[in-house]
């Protein structure tokens, strides 16, 4: 699954899903990549069978 981090003139980022939804904006974009890698560590460890996640980060700058 791919996640987006669209940043917005007044600096704010809101992390979205691939298909659009927005699942949270922040203050900073530094607050959205650290939200996305502390989720991203918590599926790993929820992971049966132990495989790593394959989740990609990329970035709308307007």
């Amino acid at each position: 699954m791919n996640f987006y981090i669209q940043v917005w003139p007044d600096k704010t980022a809101t992390l979205m899903l691939e298909n659009g939804t927005s699942v949270w904006t922040y203050p900073n974009i530094e607050s959205a990549e650290a939200d996305f890698n502390e989720w991203q560590q918590g599926q790993q460890k929820q992971s049966p069978t132990n495989e790593t996640t394959q989740d990609a980060l990329c970035y709308a700058m307007l």
